[in-house]
């Protein structure tokens, strides 16, 4: 896919389990880099699954980061409920083995 979209550019760190801390880590991983990179030069986050999702949302949400939307696989009913809130920064949720 990025051969297709060669101006998109990724940047680090990559969202990854922290057990039993992952969201407080991914909150911090997230806030760090929003620190780091001035608004507009970011337009998403995507993380592997639900769980550092959250606290990647929590991050960009209190950071007031209203350009960045946030990614994720799994597709619960709880992150669906997120997506649906135009107050958040959840833009969409990817069902995995959905039936």
């Amino acid at each position: 896919m990025l051969k297709w979209y060669p101006k998109i550019r990724i940047i680090h760190p990559e969202l990854v389990d922290v057990i039993p801390n992952t969201v407080q880590d991914a909150y911090s991983q997230a806030s760090q880099l929003l620190s780091k990179y001035s608004t507009g030069t970011v337009q998403a986050i995507w993380a592997g699954w639900d769980i550092p999702r959250i606290g990647a949302t929590q991050a960009v949400d209190a950071a007031h980061r209203l350009e960045i939307k946030t990614y994720a696989l799994e597709g619960s009913p709880d992150f669906v409920a997120l997506v649906k809130n135009p107050g958040s920064s959840d833009a969409a949720v990817v069902a995995q083995q959905p039936f």
